[in-house]
Protein backbone atom coordinates (compact mmCIF):
# COMPACT_ATOMS: atom_id res chain seq x y z
CA UNK A 1 0.00 0.00 0.00
CA UNK A 2 1.38 3.47 -1.06
CA UNK A 3 0.27 6.73 -1.34
CA UNK A 4 -0.55 6.37 -5.21
CA UNK A 5 -2.57 3.22 -4.38
CA UNK A 6 -4.73 4.83 -1.87
CA UNK A 7 -4.76 8.76 -2.67
CA UNK A 8 -8.11 9.21 -0.38
CA UNK A 9 -7.30 7.13 2.68
CA UNK A 10 -3.49 8.62 2.73
CA UNK A 11 -4.54 12.38 1.96
CA UNK A 12 -7.33 12.20 4.95
CA UNK A 13 -4.38 10.88 7.00
CA UNK A 14 -2.13 13.47 5.98
CA UNK A 15 -4.40 16.00 7.27
CA UNK A 16 -4.43 14.83 10.68
CA UNK A 17 -0.53 14.28 10.67
CA UNK A 18 0.73 17.70 9.29
CA UNK A 19 -1.36 19.59 11.99
CA UNK A 20 0.01 17.37 14.48
CA UNK A 21 3.57 17.71 13.09
CA UNK A 22 3.14 21.72 12.68
CA UNK A 23 2.05 22.29 16.42
CA UNK A 24 5.00 20.05 17.78
CA UNK A 25 7.31 21.41 16.00
CA UNK A 26 6.42 24.75 17.06
CA UNK A 27 6.33 23.51 20.83
CA UNK A 28 9.37 22.37 20.90
CA UNK A 29 11.34 25.03 18.79
CA UNK A 30 9.11 28.10 20.45
CA UNK A 31 7.56 26.29 23.70
CA UNK A 32 6.86 29.42 25.16
CA UNK A 33 4.58 30.80 22.36
CA UNK A 34 3.14 28.28 21.68
CA UNK A 35 1.94 27.88 25.40
CA UNK A 36 1.07 31.38 24.93
CA UNK A 37 -0.76 31.64 21.76
CA UNK A 38 -1.76 27.67 20.41
CA UNK A 39 -4.09 27.23 18.15
CA UNK A 40 -3.52 31.31 17.38
CA UNK A 41 -5.31 33.72 15.63
CA UNK A 42 -6.42 35.41 19.22
CA UNK A 43 -7.15 32.47 20.99
CA UNK A 44 -4.73 30.71 23.64
CA UNK A 45 -5.73 27.24 24.49
CA UNK A 46 -3.36 25.49 26.30
CA UNK A 47 -2.49 28.96 28.70
CA UNK A 48 -5.97 27.99 30.27
CA UNK A 49 -5.04 24.75 31.49
CA UNK A 50 -2.47 25.22 34.13
CA UNK A 51 0.95 27.09 34.75
CA UNK A 52 3.53 26.82 31.81
CA UNK A 53 6.68 24.53 32.18
CA UNK A 54 9.00 24.61 29.51
CA UNK A 55 9.75 20.84 29.96
CA UNK A 56 6.23 19.55 29.80
CA UNK A 57 5.66 22.01 26.81
CA UNK A 58 8.70 20.82 25.27
CA UNK A 59 8.06 17.06 26.10
CA UNK A 60 4.40 17.45 24.32
CA UNK A 61 5.68 19.28 21.65
CA UNK A 62 7.84 16.07 20.74
CA UNK A 63 5.15 13.78 21.21
CA UNK A 64 2.97 15.09 18.74
CA UNK A 65 5.80 15.81 16.23
CA UNK A 66 6.82 11.96 16.68
CA UNK A 67 3.14 10.68 15.75
CA UNK A 68 2.31 13.11 13.24
CA UNK A 69 5.42 12.01 11.15
CA UNK A 70 4.68 8.41 11.86
CA UNK A 71 0.99 9.02 10.62
CA UNK A 72 2.16 10.48 7.97
CA UNK A 73 4.92 8.52 6.68
CA UNK A 74 2.61 5.46 7.72
CA UNK A 75 0.13 7.31 5.09
CA UNK A 76 2.65 7.76 2.19
CA UNK A 77 4.64 4.05 2.42
CA UNK A 78 3.58 1.76 5.19
CA UNK A 79 1.40 -1.75 4.23
CA UNK A 80 -1.77 -2.12 5.99
CA UNK A 81 0.20 -4.02 9.16
CA UNK A 82 2.12 -0.77 9.76
CA UNK A 83 -0.25 1.72 8.85
CA UNK A 84 -3.05 -0.15 11.22
CA UNK A 85 0.29 0.14 14.15
CA UNK A 86 0.71 3.73 13.30
CA UNK A 87 -3.18 4.19 13.00
CA UNK A 88 -3.64 2.17 16.36
CA UNK A 89 -0.85 3.89 17.87
CA UNK A 90 -2.27 7.50 17.27
CA UNK A 91 -5.77 7.16 18.46
CA UNK A 92 -4.44 6.12 21.67
CA UNK A 93 -3.08 9.40 22.07
CA UNK A 94 -5.63 10.83 20.17
CA UNK A 95 -8.85 9.26 22.12
CA UNK A 96 -7.27 9.90 25.77
CA UNK A 97 -6.46 14.14 24.65
CA UNK A 98 -10.22 14.05 23.34
CA UNK A 99 -11.16 12.55 26.78
CA UNK A 100 -9.51 15.19 29.24
CA UNK A 101 -10.91 18.15 26.90
CA UNK A 102 -14.12 16.52 27.75
CA UNK A 103 -13.76 16.13 31.45
CA UNK A 104 -12.47 19.89 31.17
CA UNK A 105 -15.14 21.73 29.35
CA UNK A 106 -15.54 25.47 30.78
CA UNK A 107 -11.95 26.51 31.12
CA UNK A 108 -12.08 27.90 27.49
CA UNK A 109 -14.80 30.15 26.27
CA UNK A 110 -17.77 28.35 24.88
CA UNK A 111 -16.57 28.96 20.88
CA UNK A 112 -13.09 28.01 22.23
CA UNK A 113 -14.13 24.82 23.55
CA UNK A 114 -16.48 24.26 21.20
CA UNK A 115 -13.52 24.23 18.50
CA UNK A 116 -11.26 22.36 20.63
CA UNK A 117 -13.84 19.70 21.24
CA UNK A 118 -14.51 19.27 17.46
CA UNK A 119 -11.11 19.64 16.56
CA UNK A 120 -9.88 16.77 18.51
CA UNK A 121 -12.92 14.85 17.61
CA UNK A 122 -11.73 14.86 14.01
CA UNK A 123 -8.39 13.77 15.28
CA UNK A 124 -9.81 10.33 16.33
CA UNK A 125 -12.75 10.08 13.72
CA UNK A 126 -10.85 10.05 10.54
CA UNK A 127 -8.26 7.39 11.73
CA UNK A 128 -10.74 5.44 12.92
CA UNK A 129 -12.50 5.76 9.52
CA UNK A 130 -9.86 4.76 7.96
CA UNK A 131 -8.40 1.85 10.08
CA UNK A 132 -12.14 0.60 9.80
CA UNK A 133 -11.74 1.01 5.59
CA UNK A 134 -8.27 -0.93 6.28
CA UNK A 135 -10.76 -4.14 6.94
CA UNK A 136 -9.23 -7.20 8.61
CA UNK A 137 -9.71 -10.29 5.55
CA UNK A 138 -7.50 -12.42 4.34
CA UNK A 139 -7.68 -10.38 1.04
CA UNK A 140 -6.60 -7.13 2.87
CA UNK A 141 -3.88 -9.42 4.85
CA UNK A 142 -2.58 -10.40 1.34
CA UNK A 143 -1.57 -6.72 0.58
CA UNK A 144 1.14 -6.77 3.66
CA UNK A 145 2.93 -9.79 1.96
CA UNK A 146 6.03 -8.44 0.03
Amino acid sequence: MHLRDHPVRSLLLLLVAVPQAATGLWAVLASRDWYDRFPGLGHAWVAAYGPYDDHLAADAGAGLLALGLLLAGAAMVARRAELRLAITAFLVFAAIHLSFHLRALGRLPRLDDALSIATLALAVAVPLGVLLSLGGSAAAASEDTP
